[in-house]
């Protein structure tokens, strides 16, 4: 990694002046193991599930770029995107967005699902925080952010 790319790193910080993870940190270990020795072709992998988006000079780009962003953690656990996964299934492309909602007497949330035509589906109200710890409450979320 050159010096410039080591600048670079040690300068991302967030507001409160403590230091980010970045993608190039939390994948070292897949990046030198992947067995590819084209590091384009590692995060390709990592970042577009595989499939090159552009041309290999774009491509070169935005493994770069996406190497120095901010390493984010999924939003969903495994279990919970297999359970909403098999719950959205027969109507997935109606999904406008789901949400985490929290009931303003009792504290107790759900998710809510929210279709094309106006109808939803509301989840049991469960505990604070007692699932979905990853969303944030009353934050419209598409699939594709929750990974599904």
């Amino acid at each position: 990694m050159s010096l410039l790319h080591m600048k670079i790193i040690k300068k991302k910080e967030n507001k409160r002046k403590t230091r980010l993870m970045l993608n190039i940190e939390k994948y070292k270990d897949v990046l030198l193991n992947a067995e590819t020795n084209d590091l384009t072709c590692c995060v390709i992998y990592l970042f577009h599930n595989g499939k090159c988006p552009h041309s290999c000079k774009v491509c070169k780009q935005k493994a770069i770029e996406w190497l120095l962003e901010e390493a984010k953690e999924p939003i969903l656990d495994d279990v919970e995107r297999e359970y909403l996964s098999a719950v959205i299934k027969p109507f997935r492309k109606m999904i406008v967005y789901i949400v985490k909602a929290q009931d303003f007497d009792d504290g107790k949330q759900c998710i809510r699902i929210i279709l094309q035509n106006g109808d939803g589906m509301h989840f049991p109200y469960l505990d604070d925080d007692a699932m979905y710890k990853g969303m944030e409450v009353n934050k419209e979320y598409s699939l594709e952010e929750l990974g599904l």
